[in-house]
C-alpha cells in the first residue's frame, strides 16, 4: 500500500518536473555529490510500444553507466527495457545511446552501489555507445 503511494508519487515528481526539466535543457543544473545524479532514459513501453521517459539515478564506471531499478523487478521502466533493450539516455552532457543489460556479476554490483551509496535492487547494466543526436 505505502509502496504503491510512493511509486505514484514519484511518478508525478519525475513526469511534470524531472522529465519537462531535462527537455527544457537544464539537466546540468540537476544532481549532486550528495543527492546522486539523474538522467533520462527514454525507453519504449512494451505494451503500447509509445515512447517513455524516465528519470534515474546512475553512476558512470570503467567507461559504463550503470542505474538503478528502486523498486526492484516491478518497475515499469525496467520490464520496458528487458522488452526492448535499446535505449537512448539523456544525460546532463547530452543524449547517448546504447543496450542495457541486468548486472549479473556479483562484484559489479556490489561496486556500483558502493557508487550510488543506497542499496536499491536489480541494477542494471547500461552500455553505451554515442549518439549521432
Amino acid at each position: 500500500m505505502v509502496e504503491e503511494k510512493l511509486r505514484r508519487a514519484f511518478g508525478y515528481l519525475n513526469r511534470y518536473l524531472m522529465v519537462p526539466l531535462f527537455r527544457l535543457g537544464l539537466a546540468p543544473f540537476i544532481g549532486s555529490p550528495f543527492g546522486g545524479y539523474i538522467m533520462v532514459l527514454k525507453v519504449i513501453g512494451r505494451k503500447t510500444g509509445k515512447l517513455r521517459y524516465t528519470p534515474v539515478n546512475y553512476a558512470i564506471a570503467d567507461g559504463n553507466v550503470y542505474c538503478l531499478a528502486g523498486f526492484g523487478a516491478i518497475s515499469d521502466w525496467y520490464r520496458n527495457l528487458l522488452a526492448y533493450p535499446n535505449i537512448e539516455a539523456m544525460m546532463p552532457g547530452g543524449t547517448i545511446a546504447g543496450i542495457a543489460d541486468t548486472v549479473t556479476d556479483s562484484f559489479v554490483f556490489a561496486h556500483c552501489t558502493r557508487l550510488h551509496q543506497f542499496g536499491f535492487c536489480d541494477m542494471l547494466y547500461l552500455h553505451f555507445t554515442r549518439s549521432n543526436r
